[in-house]
């Protein structure tokens, strides 16, 4: 550190790095099966997706079905409602659009500021993590991550869930993971 400022592209403050209440959220139980086509297109809708492009998900998509066959006899075809296909190009990106929703909930909350910006949350795929600067913010944020998530009929697996607290002074996060 040199002139109070970090090392890094970022430049953060030093007085930024005090007490930071991270909380890593792995949204996976198998998400990319917990898609709801319903809102997927409803979500693409208010994204203002070009038209033609709409159609192309959509066909790709709406009214599929599927079967399941067992030593050569082929179950009855059922509508698949949710899911986003395994391998398709566009899955990941569909996948981070459904989870935007979500997320969207969080514009309001504080977080860490940074050069003006309110930061509370990084994402990569499915992973999220969480950015406070108290306990009771945090919690605030993991609430409206978690009833998001539900609307959405998606869960978070509170096995693969950690608080990790980033501080010059000892400090044991109060916050609740239902």
């Amino acid at each position: 550190m040199k002139n109070g400022i970090a090392t890094g592209p970022d430049n953060i403050p030093v007085e930024i790095i005090k007490t930071l209440d991270n909380l890593g959220i792995d949204l996976t139980t198998k998400l990319l099966d917990k898609v709801r086509h319903v809102e997927l297109f409803r979500m693409l809708e208010k994204l203002d997706i070009d038209g033609k492009d709409l159609r192309v998900i959509r066909i790709l998509y709406w009214d599929q079905t599927a079967s399941v066959r067992i030593e050569g006899e082929h179950s009855d075809l059922k509508l698949i409602k949710r899911g986003v296909r395994q391998g398709c190009v566009m899955s990941p990106d569909l996948f981070n659009l459904y989870s935007e929703i979500i997320l969207r909930n969080l514009d309001g909350i504080s977080g860490l500021k940074i050069n003006g910006k309110n930061l509370n949350n990084l994402r990569y795929a499915d992973d999220t993590v969480l950015i406070a600067e108290s306990d009771e913010q945090l919690q605030k944020l993991l609430d409206t991550v978690v009833l998001g998530s539900e609307r959405m009929g998606r869960s978070w697996n509170i096995k693969k869930t950690e608080c990790m607290v980033i501080s010059t002074k000892s400090s044991n996060p109060q916050v609740k993971s239902h």
